[in-house]
């Protein structure tokens, strides 16, 4: 069984950690209001079914976006398991929210990978990547810091491995587009935000 669905099986049962040799800043209140002072998300990026998507794609839907990569050892996971969670607290009205895990490694998280990865946690997930150039408008657009760094290690190949520090937020998208604000996963105001706004939807 690869590494990652044993990490991912682990994140649904215990929803817990912090990732080990990743440094992740928190979501702070000063980066989820400049987060949402921002108008509007102007992304362009690939979904893991190969269709071009941006954020008029999803409108009619609230968004939730959280930006990772698919070998980070915890908190990715663990927020995909949690973003799961949320789905199923959710009801009905899930049908009108779509969770996306931008990949910050579109070098190796290709569509396929993607798709095969959050398959793992609930198949309503969608992956996006793109060009490098893609990804880090994306991260600009929301406000989201990652930085690629070497582990020390190397791949399966020999070469030398690398990982990201990343921001750890999710970002709530209106269904218009706009971009609301940031949250943690585990703020214990996301579930009852997410259900009033969306029960307040037409």
């Amino acid at each position: 069984m690869p590494r990652w669905l044993l990490i991912a099986a682990g994140a649904l049962v215990l929803f817990g950690g912090l990732a080990v040799g990743i440094t992740l800043r928190q979501a702070t209140a000063p980066e989820a209001r400049a987060a949402a002072a921002k108008a509007a998300v102007p992304y362009k990026l690939l979904d893991h079914n190969g269709r071009t998507v941006t954020a008029a794609s999803y409108r009619g839907k609230l968004q939730l976006v959280f930006f990772g990569f698919t070998r980070c050892p915890d908190v990715c996971p663990t927020t995909m398991a949690k973003a799961a969670a949320l789905l199923k607290d959710l009801g009905p009205l899930a049908g009108k929210l779509q969770v996306l895990f931008v990949t910050v490694d579109p070098k190796r998280d290709t569509p396929a990978a993607l798709k095969d990865y959050l398959l793992a946690f609930d198949e309503r997930i969608v992956g996006l990547s793109g060009s490098e150039e893609q990804v880090a408008a994306a991260a600009k657009a929301f406000g989201v810091y990652f930085e690629e760094h070497l582990t020390g290690f190397e791949d399966g190949e020999g070469a030398p491995d690398y990982a990201f520090d990343h921001s750890n937020a999710v970002y709530l998208v209106d269904d218009a587009g706009v971009l609301l604000r940031a949250y943690v996963i585990d703020d214990v105001n996301l579930l009852g935000d997410l259900r009033d706004a969306l029960e307040r939807m037409k």
